[in-house]
């Protein structure tokens, strides 16, 4: 008999009781009631974040969240890099490493994550606040050591790190380019509406 862990509350005792007339795949039965006492762990510590590339709408309440847990060193370590169109040239963030626009990793500023015991904590990231102003595209690096786990004859931390871009911003670009000519049209998410008169500036790559 499997107990599925994700469905146990952590730090919990539980009695688990099977029936005499379970039979197994045999048709055989244990003919008397058999009970366990059984005792969950704590969660295993960890932290979470939105990988990729992601666009959010302007006045939708779409965030970025940083959900942490039970994490060792209380703490975590992030770096944020405002993006400009020239830093995208070269790269399509969809696809290319991120971490080649922060600076190195123990270089990055250190964040307190205490919390209760077996308690998700989920902060959320001042993007505006990051990027200097309401729109732009801001690239992310988020890491902490998560849980121990053994090493040889010793422990030793794991570190998780993710990596991701966010965009603030209203307007939306669609572009096909031919072999003598391109097209450019831009629209406000809100609404579909065509930004008329909008500034376009194209980067050869």
């Amino acid at each position: 008999v499997t107990l599925n862990p994700l469905v146990l509350a952590p730090d919990t005792t539980y009695t688990v009781t099977i029936a005499p007339g379970l039979k197994d795949q045999f048709g055989q039965t244990l003919g008397n009631t058999q009970t366990v006492d059984y005792r969950s762990g704590d969660l295993a510590g960890d932290i979470w974040a939105a990988e990729g590339l992601h666009v959010f709408p302007l006045d939708t309440g779409l965030r970025l969240d940083i959900a942490t847990v039970n994490l060792p060193t209380k703490r975590y370590s992030a770096a944020y890099r405002a993006l400009t169109p020239a830093d995208l040239v070269w790269m399509d963030p969809s696809y290319s490493d991120v971490s080649t626009l922060l600076p190195a990793a123990d270089a990055w500023t250190n964040y307190p994550a205490a919390s209760p015991k077996n308690q998700l904590v989920t902060s959320s990231v001042p993007i505006a606040d990051k990027l200097g102003g309401p729109t732009g595209l801001l690239a992310y690096g988020i890491q902490a050591q998560t849980n121990y786990y053994p090493w040889g004859t010793k422990k030793s931390l794991r570190t998780r790190q993710l990596f991701g871009v966010v965009e603030l911003t209203n307007l939306g670009v669609f572009a096909q380019w031919f072999p003598s000519s391109g097209l450019v049209r831009v629209n406000r998410l809100s609404d579909g509406a065509p930004v008329s008169g909008a500034m376009v500036d194209i980067y050869p790559s």
